[in-house]
């Protein structure tokens, strides 16, 4: 059967619908709404983990600063040392009396005669620094202070406010003989 041909039936119906095109659009709009929300909170956790760094490492460089000196120096205490106190009297063998103090947020070390040097950055809102002072003139023991500090940074819609403690010992002996 040579002139026998078989008629093949084409359908109409090739394509896609229109409800399946749009169930479709939305399917890979939801998917793309996830991905682009989980792009953003990513980006986010990273700025704040960003900001976090950055005031953990001025408050780490405030805390060895203040370490530093009271290491070396003759801590001063005028009247009751007995709780907190705001401010940090010493002196230092080479720099004479210095003094650590709070000023609109920002620690500022001041030394006589010089100008006060500011050591925290501006970008750092310092919220709290309170100095616990112990064993000072107290029978033969090095005296300790504790250095409670609190500290703050924002940018844009992000905030940190992280609070650090450190118990150090005076190294300055004299000799009681």
């Amino acid at each position: 059967m040579i002139g026998n041909k078989t008629k093949m039936k084409i359908s109409s119906n090739s394509g896609f619908t229109l409800i399946e095109l749009l169930i479709s659009t939305f399917i890979f709009s939801v998917i793309v709404l996830v991905i682009v929300a989980i792009f953003i909170n990513g980006l986010n956790l990273q700025r704040r983990a960003l900001l976090v760094q950055e005031l953990q490492e001025n408050l780490n460089f405030v805390t060895e600063s203040i370490a530093r000196e009271i290491r070396v120096a003759k801590i001063e205490c005028p009247g009751s040392c007995s709780g907190p106190v705001n401010s940090l009297t010493m002196t230092h063998p080479v720099n004479g009396a210095l003094t650590y103090d709070l000023d609109n947020g920002r620690i500022v070390k001041r030394i006589a005669g010089q100008p006060d040097v500011f050591v925290t950055s501006n970008t750092v809102s310092i919220v709290k620094l309170d100095f616990y002072i112990q064993n000072l003139g107290k029978d033969s023991r090095q005296p300790r202070v504790t250095i409670v500090l609190a500290g703050a940074d924002a940018k844009g819609s992000q905030s940190v406010i992280l609070n650090t403690q450190t118990t150090l010992s005076q190294r300055y002996l004299t000799d009681r003989n």
